[in-house]
């Protein structure tokens, strides 16, 4: 997901603005300028080994690529460049480079190089092939992953125990991850080394970390407890970031891991746990004297992060801590606005009673107001405690205000209490699309997907990076197509494994990922038939650690709805990765995994389109009962409007994507028939 650019002139509180320092006015050759300032201030981090969220600054066309965020550099226009604002201010964030500021030279020399192209003096070309593993390393690798231990004995060798695969990692890397205990034993007994670090620097231990056996095992063996990744992400702070350790971190602490250590953008677990709204592992990091106020290198803290997990308790624990409600981030947002985005009436109320300010103004000019109005949660009492407190609804800002973006949801409560009327509501959340002629459905399908490649195309070159958006979800459209003998176009463009920057030791690493981000790249895959392999083996250990034990996969609630919005499409995009892609020596697990989410899944009670159409494919995939599927799926054709579609929200207009969404569902998991009433009047809109 890519966050907005700040705005550079941005005057950030009680801070004096940094000055731009003028683009050199030399000609400038990358070898002689530029080549030794990057080698000696930003490969360490963003280089051929290491590439922290996902930049690599090496290679032309991993550096136009950008990262996980998008570009970092525009040609010719080093002013608007990401990277010129991240060594000047830090653009919201920590300023790079970690180490130390640059001189006001070396930036102006970054900024000419810009200005005149980006010039690398190097051939744009593909990626070297990795050197070839050697056979009887991937022979053992392969045995120590299928929990073959016999295959293991034989295999084993002193010349092999702590031989390296390309990424660095040793068989005890794949062991810890993948293995079971007794090889893990055998491995150690004869002389692995417990602390091996591979190119992220991330050690066995750091792969064991959804398994307290396997914890404590590699602990009593002496693994370093406070072991730190190339990004600066300890194994305390691993465990307070997955849903499903408080047992692991316990006892982490108890051997005396720092409950403080920051990576290297500043966030410390006690933020990361606080995200999550975990109460249980936030005490234990409280009692182990971990710092309330700690601020990541965005200035955000747990407080703030607290507010966006919809969980009170998380909030009114570090309130009654000592957590500043008026803290605001480098773009000026406050716990109260990430409450007011989560529409959860008590954290709002809490914050307000202890001072949080309700007009402070986002970098944006967006209030907590705005973000109470905008938010998928429609949360009329948040809106009114805002609004009693003193609230402005007249604030505005980048063209919107409180009435203006209620007035996109329809005529709903909070729009009313705003004054929105039903007219204006209606004009802005009923969009009428405009008529075509009617056309076979086959003819429709090619002609949509035919646009949608011409954008995907589009999207990288622009963009630089694989989107959920513009890659996987319209690829995964082409892979339906063929399934139903569609004719469509060529693939969908995607950067290669190596361009786009993610690879399985990265996820491993829990560096590169967020549940719905690649849980789209599994449907993707999924629906385009292409085989298990080391990928998306890391991808479903990833997942595994990410659910919590209720069962359920906690989405983002990012503004930004409603593709990558919802705890309900976190979960079915996880349970398909796990269904799909879960290697044989991880089956049992699996399945109880999945039983424990249709549990859940039986208990919920989806509030939109999207929900609702995620809730029945997620009881399809973890292989709930028929009875409950067939529930569900009546539950969501009993929402289509009369004209055939289908809308996000009762007060919004019907529109394409909610009914693509619902049908979709309802063939796919609901079994409906395409001759059924409902399916053909939802196709005909």
């Amino acid at each position: 997901m890519r966050f907005p650019l700040s705005v550079l002139t941005l005057c950030l509180p009680l801070a004096a603005q940094p000055t731009l320092p003028p683009a050199a006015t030399v000609k400038i050759d990358f070898e002689k300028h530029v080549l030794p300032l990057l080698s000696q201030k930003c490969h360490s981090c963003h280089g051929a080994d290491v590439q922290q969220v996902g930049l690599r600054l090496d290679k032309r066309q991993n550096a136009m690529r950008g990262g996980d965020y998008g570009p970092v550099m525009i040609p010719g226009k080093s002013a608007e460049s990401k990277l010129i604002k991240r060594v000047v201010s830090g653009d919201g964030g920590m300023q790079m480079p970690p180490s130390g500021p640059l001189t006001p030279e070396e930036i102006s020399i970054l900024r000419a190089w810009i200005d005149q192209g980006v010039d690398f003096q190097m051939d744009i070309k593909d990626e070297a092939p990795p050197k070839p593993i050697d056979p009887k390393l991937a022979a053992l690798i392969n045995a120590i992953r299928a929990n073959d231990t016999r295959a293991v004995e034989k295999a084993l060798t002193p010349s092999l125990v702590n031989a390296a695969d390309p990424s660095g990692s040793t068989p005890l890397h794949h062991a810890a991850g993948f293995g079971n205990l007794v090889i893990m034993k055998a491995l150690l007994a004869n002389g692995a080394a417990v602390n091996a670090k591979n190119r992220r620097a991330s050690t066995p231990l750091h792969w064991a970390i959804l398994d307290e056996a396997k914890v404590r095992l590699l602990l009593d063996a002496g693994a370093d407890k406070n072991a730190r990744q190339a990004d600066g992400r300890s194994l305390v702070y691993q465990s307070a970031s997955i849903a499903n350790s408080t047992s692991i971190l316990r006892l982490l602490l108890e051997k005396g891991a720092d409950p403080n250590a920051p990576t290297a953008n500043g966030q410390t677990p006690l933020i990361n746990a606080s995200g999550r709204g975990d109460v249980d592992a936030m005490r234990l990091l409280i009692d182990a004297k971990a710092n309330v106020n700690a601020k990541s290198g965005t200035g955000g803290d747990a407080l703030m992060a607290a507010a966006n997990s919809r969980n009170p308790r998380a909030v009114a624990l570090l309130l009654d801590l000592g957590a500043d409600p008026k803290a605001a981030t480098k773009k000026n947002e406050s716990a109260l606005h990430n409450a007011a985005t989560a529409g959860v009436t008590e954290s709002v109320q809490l914050l307000l009673a202890k001072g949080a300010n309700p007009n402070l103004a986002d970098d944006r000019g967006y209030t907590p107001l705005m973000y109470a109005a905008a938010s998928e949660a429609m949360n009329a009492a948040s809106v009114k405690l805002l609004l009693d407190r003193g609230a402005d609804p007249n604030c505005a800002g980048e063209g919107e205000t409180p009435r203006s973006l209620a007035a996109k949801r329809g005529h709903t409560e909070v729009a009313k209490l705003l004054g929105v009327s039903a007219v204006d509501a209606n004009t802005s959340s009923h969009v009428v699309a405009p008529k075509a002629a009617r056309r076979a459905v086959p003819v429709a399908v090619q002609q949509a997907l035919s646009l949608l490649e011409k954008q995907s195309n589009t999207f990288i070159r622009t963009a630089g990076c694989n989107s959920c958006h513009a890659q996987d979800l319209p690829s995964a459209a082409l892979g339906l197509a063929r399934l139903h003998g569609i004719p469509t176009p060529r693939e969908i463009p995607q950067l290669s494994p190596a361009m786009n920057g993610v690879t399985p030791d990265r996820i491993m690493d829990m560096g590169a990922v967020g549940v719905a981000s690649i849980g789209w790249e599994m449907f993707d895959r999924g629906l385009n038939r292409q085989p298990a392999d080391d990928y998306t083996a890391a991808t479903v250990h990833y997942m595994k650690l990410m659910q919590d034990p209720a069962g359920f996969w906690k989405g983002v609630d990012g503004r930004r709805p409603p593709m990558n919005a919802g705890t309900m499409q976190a979960t079915a995009l996880a349970l398909y990765t796990l269904k799909t892609f879960t290697p044989s020596a991880g089956k049992a697990d699996t399945a109880a995994r999945l039983a424990r989410a249709a549990a859940w899944l039986q208990k919920a009670t989806p509030q939109t389109t999207q929900d609702r159409a995620f809730h029945l494919l997620a009881l399809q995939y973890s292989d709930a009962s028929r009875d409950a599927i067939s529930s569900a799926a009546a539950a969501l054709a009993a929402t289509q409007r009369p004209e055939g579609g289908w809308s996000q929200h009762p007060a919004m207009g019907v529109d394409a994507y909610a009914t693509g969404q619902a049908l979709y569902a309802l063939q796919a998991a609901g079994k409906m028939p395409v001759s059924a009433p409902v399916y053909k009047k939802g196709v005909d809109f």
